[in-house]
């Protein structure tokens, strides 16, 4: 509403004022005006009574009738009546009146002639006021008790008044006009009184309270309520004031959502037109607001789409059921440089006031499509894990149950009464054979849980890499002859006198290599190539066969964990599937690498290459000394001492009694960490070997209660815990060496050589 409309509102209030006075006077001067008649037709009344009533008082007075007669012509004199007339007797007629003419004719004369006066300007018998004659007429029907006139006696009769009203009534007509004048001047005096509060308490605050709104929709975000003049209004102004802080705040919160969303908002009309246009939609089309707003929705849309988008809304507007509003979904947009882009879209209706709005929201879905396809690879190679872990848990079983089963089962050969000699000796050889092989498998799931945790370490120490290289031969030499193989070592080039690396992971490596060659190769043989190139610091390691090959599309997953090339290589060869990632993960902590070359059916080569810095070239004659390898027998040692045993397997403090006895030590065995506080606080020895994991005590726990008690004896850990945190753990518990199980008999007995006192 403007101004101009509140002052037609304050000229349609006062005509609307104007005509409620008028009516209002008009109201009140009809109902004065039958005040004063019924006022004057009262008192008019009276008066005709009155002479009615003196007239009947003479009736009943008179002894006469000529008497009546007199009295009745008589009081025509009287200047306010105009005529009186009594009519009685039997029959009835005219006993007097102001009109001597009258008297004596009968009563049907004397209406006839009444009604002869009144067009004269007489009135009826019965009329009352009349104002436009100033006359007023009172008939009275009466009963005469006058006992002196026997004819008049107990006889009805009519007294007929008629005064003249034209004095009172002209009194009463000017008291009428005074009072209305009066009445008048009051409705005005109360009309201004009430326009000039009205002007001032409703229509001049109120035309501020409408200057504020205008002010605030011409842009005005200042504009605040004046001062009201009463405190309804005032009361008003301060609801507005809040209203507007309130729109204020939430059109800055509106503002801050909007343009501080990633997501796009947009807001079109129904003829789509855009109105809004955030931030994130100016930079996911790449197309600001000053050019977006006003311009058509259909630039952001593929051409197959806007085309159908006018008529959809026309349909929907029509009484269509919605299609896309309320239901998010994808699709596909037009970027401001013309590529496309998948987004999410979601549809609401908005209504202000009587105009339609459509606000969407819009996300770019690329990152999510990208999402979504990495998470459906992963999920593939998930599958594929699960599928190769669900081979490998089955191909374990096969490896694990394989050599148990020719323990178990040449154990029991061993107990035949009628074994001979050489049985029992190849029941031996197989035992130790395939617990060789048992351990081999526990060592490289270990390793691989290792690596998969991040946990595997190394050691570098000077090593001479063609004596690890000749060792692998000389280990790997009675397999290969057994299957009819050759297996030789080729150094291509001068040795280094020694590099820094780890000779364990090292041979590691080579025994995992040259042992998938042997067992892959039917015919022909393998050999081992060593060169050191010391211009680049490197050395690689070659192992090449003649065997069954790896195909062309198996190579890239060769060295995944948990694979082999298919089933059924499994099935014929056996393994793991384990090796190959353990040693490719073993020579890239070593610094170098490994990888393979192959031709199905034509044989492979693996290298393993050492990154190892400047090198220098070793003597020809050290190298024969450093190749020689001990390839006879353990040899017992012959020890002196008391050993205290502590472990809780009995196979197993039989074995290690036997082990230890054969030294010549003296061994006292007890079952748990418990008994061996006991027995090393009771009397001493020269060495304790505990085992770490025991029922009642555990070792460690035991190791840290006699290191407390004051025993330094040395203490040897033994546990089938091999990793680096174990050993870490066992000494600091206070244990002094380490030991491993299964029992390895050489260094077993070079712990304890390194453990006993040295004899003078």
């Amino acid at each position: 509403m403007t101004v101009t409309g509140i002052r037609g509102i304050r000229t349609r209030f006062a005509l609307a004022l104007l005509g409620a006075g008028l009516c209002i006077t008009g109201v009140a001067e009809r109902m004065l005006s039958s005040y004063i008649a019924n006022a004057l037709d009262d008192t008019l009344a009276r008066r005709t009574r009155v002479h009615a009533d003196l007239l009947l008082q003479q009736c009943n007075l008179a002894t006469s009738l000529q008497e009546i007669e007199r009295f009745v012509y008589a009081s025509g004199s009287h200047r306010e009546i105009i005529d009186l007339l009594l009519v009685g007797g039997t029959p009835a007629r005219i006993l007097g009146s102001t009109r001597r003419l009258l008297v004596g004719r009968t009563a049907a004369e004397a209406m006839a002639e009444t009604s002869r006066l009144n067009h004269e300007g007489s009135l009826t018998p019965g009329a009352r006021l009349d104002r436009g004659s100033g006359c007023y007429e009172l008939a009275t029907a009466v009963r005469f008790t006058n006992l002196n006139l026997p004819e008049l006696y107990d006889r009805p009769g009519l007294i007929l008044v008629h005064v003249d009203a034209t004095s009172m009534l002209g009194e009463a007509e000017a008291v009428h006009r005074t009072l209305v004048i009066a009445l008048l001047g009051v409705v005005a005096a109360a009309i201004g009184v009430f326009a000039a509060l009205l002007r001032r308490q409703i229509l001049r605050p109120v035309a501020s309270l409408q200057r504020t709104m205008q002010a605030r929709r011409d842009g005005d975000l200042l504009a605040r309520p004046s001062p009201m003049p009463n405190a309804e209004l005032q009361s008003l102004a301060d609801s507005l004031a809040d209203l507007l802080a309130s729109l204020d705040r939430s059109r800055a919160m509106h503002r801050a959502i909007v343009e501080g969303a990633s997501d796009a908002m947009i807001a079109i009309d129904v003829h789509g037109t855009i109105r809004e246009w955030n931030g994130g939609a100016a930079t996911l089309f790449g197309i600001p607001a000053e050019d977006a707003i006003g311009s058509d929705i259909t630039r952001i849309l593929p051409p197959e789409h806007a085309a159908a988008h006018d008529g959809y809304i026309r349909r929907y507007l029509g009484g269509a059921p919605p299609r896309i509003i309320g239901f998010p979904r994808e699709v596909t947009a037009v970027r401001g440089d013309g590529t496309t882009v998948p987004i999410g879209l979601a549809v609401n209706e908005a209504r202000v006031g009587d105009e339609r709005l459509f606000v969407g929201i819009l996300r770019d879905m690329t990152e999510e499509h990208a999402a979504r396809r990495e998470l459906q690879r992963a999920k593939n190679a998930a599958d594929a894990a699960a599928a190769a872990k669900a081979a490998f848990l089955a191909n374990m079983s096969h490896e694990i149950r394989t050599p148990l089963t020719a323990i178990l089962g040449y154990a029991e050969e061993l107990e035949r009464e009628h074994a001979t000699a050489a049985e029992r000796a190849e029941s031996t050889q197989v035992i130790r054979r395939n617990g060789e092989h048992l351990l081999t498998i526990v060592n490289d799931i270990l390793d691989l849980s290792k690596i998969e945790a991040g946990r595997m370490t190394i050691e570098r120490v000077p090593t001479r890499i063609d004596a690890i290289a000749t060792e692998v031969i000389t280990l790997m030499q009675p397999r290969a002859k057994q299957k009819g193989l050759t297996l030789d070592l080729v150094l291509a080039s001068s040795m280094p006198e020694a590099i820094d690396t780890d000779p364990t992971r090292l041979r590691q490596i080579l025994l995992n290599l040259v042992g998938n060659a042997i067992k892959f190769t039917v015919t022909g043989g393998v050999i081992v190539t060593i060169e050191a190139s010391f211009t680049t610091g490197t050395i690689a390691i070659g192992v090449t066969d003649t065997g069954i090959g790896i195909p062309a599309d198996k190579l890239p997953r060769l060295f995944g964990s948990f694979v082999q090339v298919d089933d059924s290589t499994a099935r014929r060869f056996g393994g793991s599937g384990l090796g190959l990632h353990i040693s490719k993960h073993l020579a890239q902590l070593l610094g170098g690498d490994l990888v393979a070359e192959s031709l199905d059916g034509a044989g492979s080569r693996f290298t393993v290459t050492l990154a190892c810095g400047p090198m220098q070239r070793a003597a020809t004659g050290d190298r024969a000394a450093a190749v020689q390898l001990q390839t006879k027998r353990v040899q017992v040692p012959k020890l002196h001492g008391r050993v205290l045993l502590a472990d809780d397997g009995p196979d197993n403090q039989r074995l290690l009694g036997r082990i230890l006895g054969d030294t010549g030590l003296e061994v006292t065995v007890v079952a748990d960490g418990m008994q061996a506080v006991a027995a090393a606080t009771a009397r001493p020895f020269d060495v304790v070997v505990m085992d770490v994991q025991m029922p009642v005590m555990d070792g460690l726990t035991a190791t840290r209660t006699l290191r407390a008690a004051g025993v330094t004896t040395p203490i040897v850990a033994l546990t089938a815990n091999a990793m680096a945190e174990d050993r870490e753990r066992a000494r600091a518990a206070g244990c002094s060496h380490f030991a491993t199980k299964p029992i390895d008999r050489r260094a077993l007995y070079a712990t304890l050589l390194d453990a006993l006192p040295k004899s003078d």
